[in-house]
Order: structure tokens, then C-alpha cells, then sequence
């Protein structure tokens, strides 16, 4: 396999510290590294479409993959969804979840009208065309997919699970 180029972007707020330790731990485990891991800190807690909108215009590879501070890859994520890359815009891959009995959010983007999680990987100029995310949209993932899919993009999933979806006491950590 070809590496098609993959920078990690990860919003966090303090008081995640630990987290996020453990979050950067499990990007440096893969067993195909991104070139950059992007990490912004939102000190005044302006909402993560803003964090994101911060991160995505420092990507300068072919593609971006989200990662949750709270969330941990599997150490072959990577290596998973970039097989995907050649006929898809937005690779979604299946998780395993821990912290809230009866649920799983695994399936494809078309089958869930779009609400799927937001660790996938995109493409980096389809995110630059879509010109990022919305400031006031919520939830700010579901409304990108279906930017995305109103603007044509591709979508496909890995049905195995190669991430983590922690739930905790503060998962929704940005205001609304």
C-alpha cells in the first residue's frame, strides 16, 4: 500500500490533559504514521467547529483524519481506512465504545442519514471546497457529512473497528 498522506487534527480544551496524552499515544503507535499530528488547544472554549476550522487550513497532505482528544486509535487505524482512499472522499471506520451501554454507531453514512462520528478521514480538498465547518451548526459532524454529501463526496466505511469512543461525564465539552 501507498501512504497517501495523512495528517492527524485534534481540537482539545483543558482539563483533558490526560486524555490527550493518551489520545497523541495512540497516533504514535500506528503502524503507518501520519506526517503531522496538528494539535490546538481551545483556551477560551469557542466551540470545535472554530478548533477545526483552525486545524484544517494548517493540513498540507492529501488527506485529514479527526481524532477526538477523548478517543483512541487502534494501533492499525491508519493502515486501515487508507485503503479506502482511492474511491472515497470520506472514510468512515467502525468503533468499538466504551462508557454507554447500548450504543454503537456503526454503519455507513447512507444508512444513518449522515450521523455517523466524527473521526474519519477526509479529503483535504474537499474540506477546503466545503470551506470548513459551519460555526453554528450542531451537531457539527452530522452537518459536514451532509455538506459533504450534498456536494457529491464519496463515502465509504471500514466495517472492522480500529478506534475508541470514550464516553465520560463531559463528552459534550463546547457550548452548543
Amino acid at each position: 500500500m501507498t501512504d497517501p498522506g495523512i495528517t492527524v487534527i485534534t481540537a482539545t480544551i483543558p482539563g483533558r490533559e490526560d486524555m490527550l496524552a493518551e489520545a497523541v499515544a495512540s497516533v504514535k503507535a500506528q503502524t503507518l504514521q501520519p506526517v503531522k499530528h496538528l494539535i490546538y488547544k481551545d483556551l477560551s472554549r469557542r466551540g470545535i467547529q472554530w478548533s477545526m476550522n483552525v486545524l484544517w487550513p494548517q493540513v498540507k497532505t492529501p488527506w485529514i483524519q479527526w481524532l477526538a482528544d477523548d478517543d483512541l486509535f487502534y494501533p492499525d487505524h491508519l493502515e486501515s481506512v487508507a485503503k479506502f482512499t482511492d474511491d472515497a472522499d470520506i472514510i468512515h471506520s467502525y468503533c468499538d465504545v466504551v462508557g454507554r451501554d447500548n450504543f454503537l454507531p456503526n454503519y455507513s453514512a447512507e444508512e444513518s442519514s449522515y450521523w455517523m462520528t466524527a473521526t474519519a478521514l477526509m479529503r483535504t480538498s474537499m474540506v477546503k471546497e466545503l470551506g470548513g465547518w459551519s460555526p453554528n451548526d450542531f451537531p457539527e459532524d452530522h452537518h459536514f457529512w451532509v455538506k459533504a454529501a450534498k456536494a457529491g463526496a464519496r463515502f465509504a466505511v471500514n466495517r472492522r473497528p480500529t478506534w475508541l469512543y470514550r464516553f465520560h461525564g463531559n463528552n459534550l465539552s463546547w457550548p452548543v
